[in-house]
């Protein structure tokens, strides 16, 4: 016999803008998060770890990264959050940002800055 998910008990993020915009989030040690308005659609899984980062991240200062061109044209932003970077293209931010955990980062920079 299947066993069935406890119940989950989901409140409006602090992050929803509005009604309208509303996401509601259920915490635990695993966070879900769902649309209010699509309910049935189902819910989105994070490991409370990663969730934390991406919201540290909603906060984070952008900095555009010196491995970009002197012109601007060629430019990505890098964010830093608690044990994770990411990183975002200057001219397409609504696109999202890829993130790094900062071991994996630091790698990738010292093999980028080698000659």
């Amino acid at each position: 016999m299947p066993t069935s998910e406890p119940h989950l008990n989901f409140h409006k993020s602090s992050h929803s803008a509005n009604e309208s915009a509303c996401v509601e989030v259920s915490e635990g040690a695993r966070t879900r998060i769902r649309d209010t308005q699509n309910r049935e659609s189902g819910y989105l899984t994070f490991p409370s770890a990663e969730w934390s980062t991406l919201l540290e991240l909603t906060r984070a200062t952008w900095r555009k990264s010196s491995y970009s061109s002197a012109r601007g044209q060629d430019c990505v932003e890098v964010a830093d959050a608690l044990g994770a970077s990411a990183v975002r293209d200057t001219q397409n931010r609504e696109a999202g940002q890829l993130v790094f955990p900062s071991n994996e980062w630091a790698a990738l920079l010292r093999t980028a800055s080698r000659p």
